[in-house]
């Protein structure tokens, strides 16, 4: 009987923890069972409150079946202290990432630069908000997949909103230097405006060794087509390129010509002189022109330069059956035919002051 007694008297005493074992069990497997795990709260925007909340309760309901335990004060005073030191040391360790996001949010909040449904890019992610919480920004990007970032990460990097009142997109393009420079801001200022862009504007980027990088951009209004509209502008541009019968060489072409190892190459713009001193009067010509050459024989030089280059192009149009390029060889040919002429009245005109001189 004392035996009895005995075991009796111990499952009264642990009766009340039981008891709260099977209580806290209860509503832990029924918070988790029909509030957590169900589609419907899984879709929730709540669901963090959720989290929360069931994180609070099985806490609780630790600190219950500890303050239920049949053990002596003191005992009891330590475990209390252990969960303590327990959840500080935790929240210790994940404060400065949680308290961040979370002010980071506040912060994002008092700042107000973007909104649901707004278009940002932040680190090489472009994409339209879609979720603005306190503790994190959700971004649908281009791909309709959802990224989530940290509001601290907003914060510590440059964010890039684009104004729900229009914006400027553009695109860029390498084109050799054998074309002119004015004809192909015609054409991509052309392709611009045909998807669609206002206040067109061409800028050169960048004078490579093969190419000359060329940017075209536009403004545009309606913001929500900005994805297509980026698409729309680079195949414009390829069309009225190849319309114009002009030459793509992005991102690096190397146009290798072959020519008469002999044949020597002249700056154009000493075609340019030449050909405009016939229209201005003899004593410019010699003040532009001749001041600059040391002496007649280097105008001689400029000039077995200039017929050397002439014979090269009439045997070359001799062999060319391009109608197109025929006609441009025909027009050097005849500004080199032009310069040539020029040139000999030079030599003429110094030789003539030369003896006056004499």
């Amino acid at each position: 009987m004392p035996m009895s007694s005995n075991i009796i008297s111990t499952l009264l005493q642990w009766l009340p923890t039981l008891i709260f074992i099977g209580i806290c069990s209860f509503i832990i497997l029924f918070f988790k069972k029909f509030l957590l795990q169900t589609k419907i709260a899984s879709q929730s925007k709540n669901m963090l409150l959720k989290q929360l909340l069931f994180i609070a309760i099985l806490g609780i309901c630790i600190v219950f079946i500890i303050v239920s335990l049949p053990i002596d004060e003191k005992m009891r005073a330590q475990l209390l202290s252990l969960i303590g030191i327990f959840i500080t040391a935790a929240v210790a360790l994940s404060s400065t990432t949680f308290l961040g996001n979370l002010m980071a949010g506040f912060m994002l909040r008092s700042i107000n630069n973007f909104a649901p449904g707004d278009f940002i890019e932040v680190s090489h992610i472009f994409g339209r908000v879609s979720e603005y919480g306190f503790l994190h920004t959700e971004v649908q990007t281009e791909d309709s997949n959802l990224t989530t970032l940290p509001n601290l990460f907003l914060v510590t990097h440059p964010v890039k909103v684009y104004r729900s009142s229009g914006t400027v997109i553009s695109a860029e393009v390498s084109l050799g230097y054998d074309v002119s420079k004015e004809r192909i801001i015609e054409k991509l200022t052309e392709a611009a405006q045909a998807i669609g862009l206002e206040s067109v504007f061409v800028h050169a980027l960048n004078l490579g060794d093969f190419s000359i990088t060329y940017k075209v951009s536009g403004f545009l209004k309606e913001i929500k087509s900005i994805v297509s509209t980026r698409s729309k502008l680079r195949l414009s541009m390829v069309t009225k390129l190849h319309e114009a019968n002009i030459e793509i060489v992005s991102p690096t072409f190397m146009n290798q010509r072959v020519y008469d190892t002999s044949q020597k190459f002249i700056v154009k713009s000493w075609l340019d002189k030449a050909e405009e001193s016939q229209q201005t009067n003899a004593e410019d010509v010699i003040f532009d022109k001749a001041e600059k050459l040391e002496d007649i024989e280097e105008i001689k030089t400029k000039k077995a330069e200039f017929v050397e280059n002439a014979e090269i192009i009439k045997k070359d149009l001799a062999k060319e059956k391009d109608e197109t390029e025929k006609e441009k060889l025909e027009k050097t040919l005849h500004r080199y035919q032009r310069a040539i002429e020029r040139l000999n009245a030079m030599i003429d005109e110094r030789s003539e002051q030369l003896k006056n001189e004499a």
